[in-house]
């Protein structure tokens, strides 16, 4: 498979379409669905502070509450053990500690995931792990609201 089939807005350019499996993340969606119209509740985790703020800030333009902008892999999971809820977590790949892939694996039964990265090259192994969607930095307001369409049908 040819890994460089997403440019940087992130489209698909051969135009295979990749399968978003939905079994990951639609039994936590039922256990905490929010009601209809509300903003979803996110966390975001990116170790790069400019990268951190500037897709939080594009997540809150586009309506999302973001309760949790966090730089590693160990602050999520306090945070999490703390009893937060969130509707979707938005994690990089390349994390201190825990990687996003690992924290994926360690939340089986949590929140539909998100990635965003610079590296198109992880795609693949994203929805092999059940990823939610898989966003390549820098993230477009267009795609994004692609994304977020996909959250609000889980």
């Amino acid at each position: 498979m040819n890994m460089n089939m997403y440019n940087t807005n992130s489209t698909i350019l051969t135009g295979a379409i990749l399968p978003f499996p939905r079994a990951r993340g639609v039994e936590y969606a039922a256990r905490t669905k929010h009601p209809k119209g509300m903003s979803l509740r996110i966390a975001l985790v990116d170790d790069e502070p400019v990268a951190r703020m500037r897709f939080g800030r594009l997540l809150r333009e586009a309506g999302c509450q973001v309760l949790a902008e966090l730089e590693d892999g160990h602050q999520l999971l306090a945070w999490l053990r703390e009893g937060h809820k969130v509707d979707a977590l938005f994690l990089d790949i390349a994390l201190p500690g825990p990687s996003g892939m690992e924290l994926l694996a360690e939340l089986r039964d949590g929140p539909p995931v998100i990635f965003v990265t610079a590296n198109a090259e992880h795609a693949v192994a994203a929805f092999e792990h059940q990823a939610s969607d898989f966003l390549v930095k820098p993230v477009t307001a267009d795609r994004l609201a692609k994304s977020m369409a996909r959250l609000e049908g889980f």
